[in-house]
């Protein structure tokens, strides 16, 4: 039987992804990709800053605002996001029609995203994120996640009518995963993730956003928030 994958790290990579619930990938035009964050960045800030460090400076008010922003501008992202995922899905798709920007600053506590599934928040279980951070995540700077098997487990343990409990979760999700600048996550939405405490003096920047398949129910409410990507752009 032929293989719908252009060549065998893709196929690894998706079966890692059918078999776990996540994979870590390599983006091939990744450089592309910064380069038009880059653009939306400088151009919502006036002025180029490849490090992000006048985030850090920004009030909360100021920093949703620029959220806001960034969001109405990001479509322009979707065009690098489609290439890179068309190496794992080569058929017609739904994508989010605009990726969300995340940013966690350092040693800021409330830029942590708690532990959580994305079905928590309405999404189906075969939804599919991309989360693309724009630094190197190696020292527990990024998200920490567990497969679909160890979310399972810890799921049906837990009572859902209170927080999820430290005491009942594994070691490892006090640990990010490691990835270097130019990957990408993708994981199912029901694999238990959060991120992670940022420990460096430097922002991390990332963006995530969402695929569905075809065949696969979602909510009419999120069907809304996503476009049908046909073999073209």
């Amino acid at each position: 039987m032929q293989s719908l994958f252009n060549d065998q790290q893709t196929e690894k990579d998706i079966r890692k992804l059918i078999d776990t619930g996540f994979v870590v990938a390599q983006l091939p035009n990744y450089g592309e990709l910064r380069a038009d964050l880059d653009s939306i960045v400088n151009k919502l800030n006036h002025k180029a800053d490849r490090s992000f460090s006048f985030i850090d400076n920004l009030t909360e008010y100021e920093l949703n605002e620029f959220k806001k922003q960034f969001f109405l501008h990001a479509d322009i992202l979707n065009k690098h996001l489609i290439v890179f995922l068309r190496h794992y899905f080569p058929f017609p798709f739904y994508l989010q029609k605009s990726p969300y920007l995340r940013i966690n600053s350092p040693f800021r506590e409330p830029d942590i995203t708690p532990l959580h599934t994305d079905v928590m928040y309405g999404h189906s279980k075969d939804t599919i994120t991309v989360w693309i951070p724009f630094v190197d995540c190696l020292n527990d700077e990024g998200l920490s996640i567990l497969d679909r098997k160890q979310s399972e487990t810890i799921l049906i343990k837990l009572d859902k009518r209170r927080p999820i409990s430290e005491h009942v979760l594994p070691p490892e999700l006090n640990k990010g995963i490691k990835m270097h600048e130019g990957a990408a996550l993708l994981f199912f939405g029901n694999c238990l993730h959060r991120s992670v405490f940022n420990p460096k003096n430097k922002t991390r920047l990332s963006i995530d956003s969402r695929i569905h398949l075809p065949g696969k129910k979602f909510s009419q409410k999120k069907f809304e928030l996503f476009r049908k990507i046909e073999y073209g752009y």
